[in-house]
């Protein structure tokens, strides 16, 4: 544990952070199901769109910049001001008096997850010593990916009960809570020597060139978007390269042990977010099953992913990270080639569980692995950071790789009648998925490039993780600690 983060009850710290890690991840997704009902009320159908987008752009794209401020001011008061906004933010959704409104709470609940997930896994690395890290992330991560596939049901049984509001109240009392037992236990002395000027051009292009990403792929003005992004992260590498305290040092995202975990981070979450959303679609819309058989093949991965890493750092303890990392990513690769052989022959429920499981597995395994090692190796002072790029390229993974899927998908279906039908059978509030025999083979054409590129992206994963050096491959005892701040410093 690090002598500058302390805390007199670490497993009530430890739910505190689990309870506002599941709440800023439920509120990506919870609110899908609700938007009919908030459209019904507050009109805003041309914004309807922006109710998710708007949550995902804040939280993305300020993450770097967080845990940035966590490493030059202290975790703590970061994580209360996340948490402060997500309550703000929870409260002005629940109280909007239009849809304008609406979407302002949104921005701001995604500022405050922003800071909630990459500083709640920083604090993990500072109170958990590397042996126990891989269990208390690999429950982190389960409780992240069950609350974002659970958040849709969530949603839909609050809607139905006390109303959509409550979508967004819910989560006051549990941020309050989890405030409370934070201020609480969680000891943090000041660090003197932390406290440097924040880089405001650096975190403004990089929020810049990460907005107009995110939008090239929603298809908003595609090629202008794309054209501000390419500008914007020139000019934020160049920033860098001249800033005495840069927001993401290039020297730090040098280093092969974060490099290597942040690129193979975009790629998995790529193939997990991609796997929450276009699964379930095929299943449903042409394996003709119910949404909760859809369901039940994600349930696999959600097991495996645990599972794998818990194991993760006990076999690293026997040989090395990088040998657990590639075997992960080698379970990735066969999961991928797996899921894309038995979708393509219509194969049994329990053979898509299986692919499921596979590729679940190989996730847990890689990316505990390659993230424990980063925490492991890097100082202190940079952990933050470094965390919050990992976190940062995994969010941004994801939402570009279910973009870019989601535009190969719109090209497969192309405009006929039967697309247009399928369209609006696939639209947020349509309810469940029933499609006639010809819907369904258009449908299972247009996905077959998704699972396609699912294989290249567990390629390019794969890819990645073999580049991880071997001058790296000491297990985690023999890691250094990170070189955390003694009390005298």
């Amino acid at each position: 544990m690090s002598a500058a983060v302390r805390t007199t009850d670490r497993e009530a710290t430890f739910r505190a952070l689990l309870a506002a890690v599941f709440l800023s991840a439920a509120e990506a997704t919870i609110v899908s199901t609700a938007l009919p009902r908030i459209v019904a009320d507050l009109g805003g159908l041309g914004l309807y769109g922006w109710a998710g987008t708007s949550y995902l752009l804040a939280s993305t794209v300020t993450m770097p910049l967080f845990g940035r401020l966590a490493d030059l001011h202290g975790r703590k008061p970061v994580f209360q001001a996340g948490l402060a906004l997500f309550f703000a933010g929870s409260a002005l959704c629940g109280w909007a008096a239009s849809f304008p409104w609406l979407l302002a709470g949104r921005v701001v609940q995604g500022l405050g997850a922003g800071s909630i997930q990459p500083v709640a896994m920083t604090l993990i690395g500072d109170l958990y010593p590397v042996e126990e890290r891989a269990r208390v992330q690999g429950i982190v991560g389960t409780i992240w990916a069950v609350a974002g596939v659970s958040g849709p049901l969530l949603g839909a049984l609050l809607v139905e009960g006390p109303g959509w509001r409550w979508v967004f109240w819910i989560n006051l009392p549990f941020a309050a809570l989890s405030a409370l037992a934070i201020e609480r236990a969680l000891i943090e002395r000041p660090v003197a020597e932390r406290r440097a000027a924040l880089d405001l051009p650096g975190a403004a292009l990089l929020v810049a060139g990460a907005v107009g990403l995110l939008l090239a792929v929603e298809g908003v003005w595609p090629l202008g978007s794309a054209a501000v992004a390419a500008v914007a992260l020139a000019l934020f590498v160049f920033q860098e390269r001249r800033a005495a305290s840069p927001l993401l040092p290039l020297p730090l995202l040098a280093r092969p042990e974060v490099g290597i975990a942040t690129a193979a981070s975009a790629c998995a979450g790529a193939l997990l977010m991609g796997s929450v959303l276009y699964l379930p679609l095929w299943v449903q819309g042409v394996a003709a099953r119910s949404p909760a058989m859809s369901g039940l093949t994600l349930g696999p991965m959600m097991v495996g992913w645990p599972v794998a890493a818990t194991l993760s750092i006990r076999w690293a303890r026997a040989t090395t990270f990088r040998a657990v990392a590639r075997r992960g990513a080698w379970l990735i690769l066969a999961g991928a080639a797996a899921l894309a052989l038995v979708v393509t022959l219509r194969a049994p429920m329990a053979a898509i569980g299986g692919a499921s499981l596979l590729l679940g597995g190989g996730l847990g395994l890689a990316t505990t692995a390659l993230f424990v090692s980063l925490q492991t190796r890097v100082g202190f002072a940079e952990r933050g950071t470094a965390t919050a790029a990992n976190l940062f390229a995994r969010s941004l993974g994801g939402a570009l790789g279910v973009g870019i899927l989601g535009a190969l998908l719109a090209r497969g279906l192309g405009a006929g009648e039967v697309a247009r039908e399928i369209r609006a059978l696939l639209s947020p509030g349509a309810g469940a998925v029933a499609l006639d025999a010809s819907a369904m083979a258009v449908l299972e054409g247009a996905l077959a490039p998704v699972w396609l590129s699912f294989l290249l992206i567990a390629a390019l994963h794969w890819a990645i993780v073999a580049r991880y050096p071997r001058r790296l491959e000491e297990p985690p005892e023999a890691a250094p600690d990170g070189g955390a701040p003694s009390p005298s410093s």
